[in-house]
């Protein structure tokens, strides 16, 4: 294989006696910042690496590739620790892997991703000049403001008050240009002299010509308050790493592991020259698992690995053929950071035409989720061309309905089967929603405009699972908690509990829950989502049968039947409320 240029690394986990799973870590080569000087790299370790996997690909006559892809504010070590976990859940005898006649290979992706609060350089040293200079012009003449009506008998203390004044300008000033490291744009001279002169002058005004001046002042510090707040704005907005996270994974992460699978289907045939392997029998088949705004770069690399200008592409039927040696397989998306447009059939679903090629499609969500429910719509506020809140929501906000002020454990597990017939759910879009509280709701069909999806709707082809009462045992706790939220079994979550969850979230008051990522953490959800990724959904029923003839079975089978009880039994214990995808709409045919 030729030599690429390094968008990525790839090493290799390390593997136990008994594993049969090869796992590796690609990661991008993106540095967090553009002045970040590009970390050194061997790139013959990448070109070897790859030829590795594409050896091991090649030798099986059931190839899997699939990926785990960390979410939003991931450190480096909170994304290894996870893959190390699914890695170590692959080899394991629970998995079948290491029994199976498949050829998995399992890949975790980093992309570049920063932790909030912690990021290299600082918050007002990349703020553009003029803000720098508006901000310290503000906050100079509001305090000024704010000294001259607090000081008494100021015209008789002129000149306590002028030096009082031109010690609080220039010590501001220096120092909030001197973190702003404006030092070129904001010279001392004459621009510092100027900012002196000016606020004294303002002090001396106020205090010896105008007469009652505190309507005023009153009303510059009310300026000068609106003028900082919006400024303070940008950078908490800066400070909580959203805005840039999203940027690294669209034009980062994405593109990178687009190249991934470049260098890899080229290594793969070059080798396969001399074998002459028929490739449109035998596809690699591709599943993602991805989590927050790694679903960003998952949905995003499939568009774009769905090749557009295929024929194919327009047919509702579409293969789930990619390229030459691929085939989308499943999908798992939790606590989704993209646009519920997608699951719509607006003119607006970017994502309709490459995610119907998937052959298995999961949603994990809550209600709890503060981070799609601040942080997220309040960045994509000014870059997502919604007209209401109701459309400015994520993916993840996606929920099922509740008319009930209280719930019972029967009214979770799998909810969309009449009389128990799994092989003819209703259509889950009839039963999902969005809520805010319990005055504030929408349906799905609200949110598509009034107008009832069709067939082709995609929101059907997903399996859900609303996780918002979810209890279960973590890795820290050894009894059964609530895992994403308090767990109160309610109708909608209240004011109340919005701001509980926010201590506990932020201030780990009484207790840390990790409304986002808590999915990983209880101990059910983990096998869960490690099943689905690797095994699909037939393979989590087989974990259900005592049956040595499982994969014989039909699904008009009483046992089969059975299996899917004892899931959704499981599930109402775990108090996880299921919709699965309608049969007759599976997105893709093999």
């Amino acid at each position: 294989m030729s030599n690429p240029e390094l968008v990525y690394t790839i090493d290799r986990f390390q593997e136990g006696i008994s594993s049969k799973v090869p796992g590796y870590y690609v990661r991008s080569s993106a540095t967090i910042n553009v002045e970040d000087p590009p970390e050194v790299q061997q790139h013959n370790d990448n070109v070897d690496k790859v030829k590795e996997i594409a050896e091991y690909l090649i030798k099986s006559d059931r190839p899997e590739l699939v990926f785990y892809i960390h979410g939003y504010a991931n450190s480096e070590k909170d994304a290894i620790n996870r893959y190390e976990k699914a890695y170590k859940y692959a080899n394991s005898v629970d998995s079948g892997l290491t029994l199976d006649n498949r050829n998995c290979v399992f890949i975790g992706y980093r992309w570049p991703a920063e932790t909030p609060l912690f990021q290299t350089g600082n918050y007002l040293e990349s703020l553009p000049s003029l803000i720098v200079g508006i901000f310290i012009t503000s906050l100079i003449f509001g305090l000024t403001a704010i000294t001259l009506t607090l000081w008494a008998n100021a015209a008789s203390n002129f000149l306590l008050t002028s030096l009082l004044i031109i010690l609080l300008a220039s010590g501001l000033g220096l120092w909030i240009r001197d973190i702003a490291k404006a030092t070129d744009s904001l010279r001392i001279i004459p621009n510092g002299l100027v900012l002196v002169f000016f606020t004294w002058l303002f002090g001396a005004i106020f205090s010896l010509f105008v007469k009652n001046p505190h309507p005023w002042l009153i009303f510059f510090i009310v300026i000068c308050g609106l003028l900082i707040g919006m400024i303070l704005a940008l950078i908490i907005l800066r400070v909580t790493a959203y805005p840039r996270d999203r940027f690294r994974a669209s034009n980062y992460g994405v593109l990178d592991l687009v190249r991934f699978f470049q260098d890899l289907q080229k290594e793969i045939l070059e080798i396969d020259r001399d074998i002459n392997k028929n490739w449109e029998d035998v596809r690699i088949k591709v599943s993602f698992t991805a989590h927050s705004l790694g679903c960003e770069v998952a949905t995003q690399t499939i568009r774009i690995l769905s090749d557009v200008f295929d024929p194919e592409a327009l047919n509702p039927k579409a293969s789930s053929k990619i390229g030459d040696v691929f085939s989308l397989g499943r999908l798992v998306l939790v606590a989704p950071d993209i646009p519920v447009e997608s699951i719509l059939t607006s003119r607006a679903n970017f994502l309709k035409s490459s995610l119907k090629r998937c052959e298995e499609a999961y949603i994990f969500s809550n209600e709890a989720d503060l981070v799609l429910r601040l942080a997220s719509p309040a960045a994509n506020y000014f870059s997502f061309p919604a007209k209401t809140r109701d459309r400015g929501y994520k993916l993840g906000n996606v929920t099922v309905e509740r008319n009930k002020k209280k719930f019972l454990p029967n009214d979770y597990g799998i909810v969309n089967c009449q009389n128990d017939d799994f092989n003819n759910p209703a259509p889950p879009s009839e039963y999902l929603e969005i809520r805010a509280s319990s005055n504030e709701r929408k349906s799905l069909h609200c949110l598509n405009n009034n107008d009832p999806l069709d067939e082709k709707a995609i929101a059907d082809s997903f399996t859900y699972f609303d996780c918002t009462d979810y209890t279960d045992c973590t890795d820290t706790e050894t009894s059964k908690t609530g895992v994403l939220s308090f767990s109160r079994k309610q109708s909608a979550l209240n004011f109340y509990d919005y701001v509980q969850l926010c201590g506990a979230y932020f201030f780990k008051f009484p207790r840390y829950i990790n409304v986002h990522g808590g999915y990983f953490e209880g101990k059910f959800c983990q096998l869960l989502i490690n099943e689905l990724a690797f095994l699909g959904y037939k393979g989590l029923l087989r974990r259900y049968s005592k049956s040595n003839q499982f994969d014989e079975l039909s699904s008009l089978d009483p046992e089969y039947k059975e299996l899917y009880l004892n899931f959704s039994e499981d599930c109402k214990s775990k108090y996880i409320q299921v919709l699965l995808a309608m049969p007759n709409k599976v997105p893709a045919q093999p």
